[in-house]
């Protein structure tokens, strides 16, 4: 399947797509999937305002309709709805807080559901509809303090490295509450399927007895190198979590939205049996954030894989051919899909026409490297 996700701000999306949208459709294979990311943290896409009143709630559910229409007309096939961006939710949980993104404050609800009124209202346009959830991530410097954050305080799951805090992956409860946060989704509501991005470990966390999980790693697993365990912590989260959607609801898919440098000679491919990756660009999250997606492709663990390749077709250490390419093979390799993410950037107001035509190169690209078939 030729496919190609953009992550955007959306008014962005709104303003410029449609421009060109003709021309896509026209020469578009007989299967694609046409994607959007649709961010709610800091109501970067939506919500455009907070709060709880039934004034608020016209207005969010009238804004979300108002960008499903024209992802519609933009004849995209489906939508990745953020709905757990800091460990807090865009719809009913028993588990954790409901997001400030929504309501205005941590904790409290906004009057209804997102998460459902955003599947019906792409079902009714025709639109798949993605729950989007951040595995680990719980602050970017905030200090939460609703009853669920106090409790996760005081059992010690928070591991901080600068002002990023995340749940500890190294912690078999925690590994499990992400996995009963997917249960919540996938069982309550009629999602299209399940997709996490690429917060794993705090950028460049020490591998030193400096690091916060030291003792952890030392008292788990002392006989692997600090990088593996950590690791080796995500691929246990990830293959959970794919059992757990394997088993509730067969047809449904999940995948991952890694960084878009994997595999190079000198980190995992030789471990996972693939062809290096030969851009200049470096592979720094299996060694920064302990992402390591030829693992989850091996593994069988994830459905898809949507890296996330923001770089033009002429950028010197990380083109866009080789790297969707290489994506390409690698998830046919494992007998996967993959579909790349890419950006809007070139549909600046500021660019010029010609500039424009990158994001037609980058989905010219998609569509003629891939391996799915027709």
């Amino acid at each position: 399947m030729k496919s190609h996700f953009i992550r955007f701000e959306i008014f962005v999306m709104l303003l410029t797509v449609l421009f060109n949208s003709s021309d896509l459709s026209a020469a578009g294979p007989k299967r694609e999937m046409r994607g959007v990311w649709l961010t709610t943290v800091w109501g970067i896409d939506w919500p455009s305002v907070t709060g709880s009143s039934q004034k608020v709630c016209r207005q969010q559910q009238d804004e979300l309709k108002a960008l499903l229409d024209r992802c519609q007309a933009a004849n995209l096939t489906s939508v990745f709805f953020q709905v757990r961006g800091m460990a807090d939710v865009m719809y009913e949980s028993s588990l954790e807080p409901w997001s400030a993104f929504v309501s205005g404050k941590r904790g409290v609800s906004p009057g209804w559901d997102p998460l459902k009124f955003a599947v019906e209202e792409c079902h009714r346009r025709g639109l798949e509809c993605y729950a989007w959830v951040n595995p680990f991530r719980w602050s970017s410097g905030i200090d939460y303090n609703s009853v669920p954050d106090r409790r996760w305080k005081e059992q010690g799951w928070l591991l901080t490295y600068g002002k990023y805090t995340v749940f500890n992956p190294g912690l078999e409860a925690v590994r499990q509450h992400v996995v009963d946060i997917c249960r919540e989704i996938v069982s309550g509501y009629d999602i299209d399927g399940l997709v996490f991005d690429d917060y794993f470990y705090p950028n460049r966390i020490p591998e030193d007895s400096s690091a916060p999980d030291y003792d952890l790693w030392q008292a788990e697993a002392p006989w692997m190198t600090f990088g593996d365990w950590r690791r080796a912590n995500v691929h246990k989260t990830v293959a959970d979590v794919h059992a757990l959607v394997s088993d509730l609801k067969p047809g449904l898919r999940f995948g991952i939205s890694p960084a878009g440098i994997a595999g190079k000679k000198h980190t995992s491919a030789p471990k996972w049996g693939m062809t290096g990756c030969e851009v200049k660009g470096d592979d720094w999250q299996y060694s920064e954030i302990y992402s390591d997606p030829l693992g989850w492709l091996y593994q069988g663990t994830v459905d898809f894989i949507s890296p996330q390749i923001y770089w033009p077709t002429t950028h010197a250490v990380a083109p866009y051919e080789p790297l969707a390419r290489w994506w390409s093979e690698a998830a046919n390799f494992y007998g996967r899909h993959f579909y790349a993410s890419i950006t809007l950037a070139p549909l600046d107001k500021r660019n010029t026409n010609s500039e424009r035509q990158e994001l037609l190169r980058q989905i010219g690209i998609n569509r003629d490297s891939s391996l799915d078939g027709d």
